[in-house]
């Protein structure tokens, strides 16, 4: 009984992991441009930046392309030299304004940065978020070509501790369980897919919706300004941007632990459709420790070997390296521990820390 169970849990692995990888490669691949849709297209870049002084001169200079008319740093009250470094890097800073009570910050310094904007389209991009040649003139002629009013992006994931190069490949792979592309740009559908790190709006359709004002109060304004573009209806595409962008994932263990209800709730709270399936596939993964177990117990150690094996076998095309998979076990520990706190911290109110804010 127990290899009958043990093949039925291997067999649902890799199940998961195809149908994953065939839904996160349904998010289009942002293509270079071919140089005419774009070419009198203009943009604003607003950086959202709170303590960013090591990584924002980085993305400055990334985004000094021929398309952009201004950089705009949004400083989230800074207690480190972000504001000097990104002015010496030939941004301007804009400080955001006191932030009254219940509304959070960057939302706050995105909101206030905004009226600086005159030109067409204004591309809202992270501080620790860094950009190829050609990549703005490849995302405005996207959004002329097929007249878009928003595109959200995923820039490529570039991992410094060894515990995100464990954990977040499995992360990424059990959401993208539960994401449909089809129910995403259903405007009937209540299913969103949220990309915050990387935003273009045309301007008029970002001050039509309100924008970040709208979101002054919510403490997860990327998931809510995707809402907000279904609700007004506005053409918007969710796309791959792993040839032109890439992000720093630079959190310790620790940050994890401290950020990881924020990062989830879009993914495990706010899509109940899709937090019942990423949930049911994280636990069928969980399985696999109880599973080998009694294979052992019985006495099964080739079988037991075998099956062992199966998770870093399974995981490999998320992985997409030799050895990282060797840890998916941890992964699944701990994804399964840090999912089940995320709906808890939700629903009794239990807060995350984001630069050294509650949340």
């Amino acid at each position: 009984m127990s290899l009958v169970v043990a093949a039925l849990v291997a067999a649902g692995m890799f199940a998961i992991v195809w149908f994953s990888r065939r839904q996160y490669q349904e998010v289009l691949e942002l293509e270079p441009a071919s140089g005419e849709a774009a070419k009198e297209a203009q943009v604003t870049v607003i950086i959202p930046a709170r303590n960013e002084a090591s990584h924002i001169e980085k993305c400055i200079q990334s985004l000094r392309q021929p398309q952009v008319v201004e950089i705009l740093v949004a400083d989230d009250a800074s207690k480190d030299k972000t504001a000097e470094v990104a002015q010496n890097a030939g941004a301007r800073v804009i400080a955001g304004p006191p932030r009254s009570v219940g509304v959070y910050g960057r939302a706050n310094a995105c909101y206030h940065a905004s009226h600086e904007v005159t030109t067409k389209w204004v591309l809202f991009a992270d501080a620790d978020t860094w950009y190829e040649p050609g990549f703005v003139a490849a995302l405005l002629e996207r959004a002329e070509a097929d007249r878009l009013d928003m595109i959200m992006l995923f820039p490529r994931n570039r991992f410094r501790w060894v515990s995100e190069q464990i954990l977040t490949p499995y992360a990424w792979g059990i959401h993208f369980t539960g994401v449909s592309d089809a129910n995403i740009y259903n405007l009937k559908h209540p299913e969103f897919l949220a990309a915050g790190r990387c935003m273009l709006y045309r301007k008029d359709a970002y001050d039509f919706t309100g924008g970040h004002r709208a979101v002054l109060r919510l403490p997860f304004e990327d998931a809510e300004l995707a809402k907000l573009a279904k609700r007004h209806r506005l053409r918007f595409e969710v796309m791959r941007a792993s040839r032109f962008a890439s992000v720093s994932m630079d959190d310790s263990l620790l940050e994890i632990f401290r950020k990881f209800p924020r990062l989830s709730f879009q993914y495990l709270v706010a899509n109940t459709r899709r937090r019942w399936i990423v949930l049911s596939a994280s636990f069928l993964f969980f399985l696999y420790f109880p599973v080998l177990g009694w294979l052992l117990y019985d006495g099964q150690a080739v079988a037991g070997w075998l099956f062992a094996m199966t998770p870093a076998a399974a995981t490999y095309r998320w992985y997409r390296n030799p050895v990282m998979p060797l840890f998916s076990p941890f992964a699944i520990l701990l994804f399964q521990f840090l999912a089940v706190y995320s709906i808890a911290a939700h629903y009794f109110g239990f807060h995350g820390w984001w630069k050294g804010r509650q949340l």
